[in-house]
């Protein structure tokens, strides 16, 4: 399982915008699917973006002095990484996953999260209830604890044996990989 971080990824792919041309508040309008917070003075918090909550629409600020935002299209590239990798190096079970950090209610720090992924199964059944583990967000969570944040993080990690994968035997188009990830109607987040 190869972790990419979402930042360098989107450095890669030129999704970085000069601070001086766009007021950050802006960008982070046009990046989002939804504004759902606003601190008192405006400044946008949460937002809605591509069926996730993200802080400040996914737009972070590099100290070159550009905004740096997610890959256009997530599944698509984690595809084309995939399929890359796997013929590069011969690789039959392989997945990869676009990590990014956030924050979680009433805590303190961040933690990684899935932006996109591809390769395997991103969740799978467990107990007698037929619960569902979200195994995507938990190794994306795995692989920021190794890449870490801020000026000291690694753009890259592995992760190996990893207990009830199920890793993909073809390609699939990207949004298989997207359908699995995401909630239906009822759940607790489907009010956004």
């Amino acid at each position: 399982m190869v972790a990419i971080s979402s930042k360098v990824l989107g450095i890669c792919l030129n999704c970085c915008v000069p601070i001086n041309e766009i007021d950050k508040q802006t960008l982070e309008k046009l990046q989002s699917d939804k504004i759902i917070t606003t601190k008192d003075n405006s400044d946008i918090l949460l937002t809605k973006k591509d069926d996730m909550i993200l802080e400040y629409g996914g737009v972070d600020t590099l100290s070159s002095g550009y905004y740096v935002t997610l890959p256009k299209k997530p599944y698509k590239t984690a595809m084309q990484i995939w399929k890359q990798l796997k013929k590069t190096n011969k690789i039959k079970k392989l997945g990869v996953i676009i990590t990014d950090s956030h924050s979680v209610p009433f805590r303190k720090g961040a933690v990684g999260m899935a932006v996109a992924g591809y390769g395997f199964r991103p969740n799978t059944l467990y107990g007698k209830g037929h619960a569902v583990a979200d195994l995507i967000d938990g190794l994306a969570t795995s692989a920021n604890v190794v890449m870490g944040e801020g000026i000291k993080i690694m753009p890259i990690a592995i992760l190996s044996d990893i207990p009830d994968i199920k890793f993909f035997t073809k390609s699939l188009p990207p949004s298989v990989m997207r359908s699995y990830m995401y909630i239906r109607k009822n759940e607790v987040y489907s009010v956004f």
